[in-house]
């Protein structure tokens, strides 16, 4: 065996990895599973500040007090984050089983 041919051959392979194009990164998360995952965990932090919004607007519509404000927006996040981490072990269990989810 040849120590210049193996290292030259290791040196080009990781050359070669290491200058992955971001177009092909950005392909190959788009097109795996994990896209369905990363919606899910934007949609846990994006839907339970939409509904304290309309909580919030709701309470300014009825003009109710801002500690009364404060411990409904905490329990409705406090709600809807502990149904989305439910049932985001449930799709990440059913995924890792290999059932059909829809």
């Amino acid at each position: 065996m040849d120590m210049e041919n193996i290292s030259k051959k290791i040196e080009t392979t990781t050359q070669s990895t290491t200058n992955i194009p971001l177009v092909e990164v950005g392909a190959l998360v788009f097109y795996s599973g994990n896209i369905i995952l990363d919606l899910l965990l934007n949609f846990f932090f994006a839907i339970p500040i939409m509904l304290g919004l309309l909580t919030e607007g709701i309470c300014l519509l009825f003009n109710l007090d801002g500690a009364f404000v404060n411990i409904i927006q905490v329990f409705v996040s406090v709600v809807v984050g502990t149904m989305y981490m439910v049932g985001l072990l449930q799709f990440i269990t059913s995924m890792r089983s290999g059932q059909n989810i829809i």
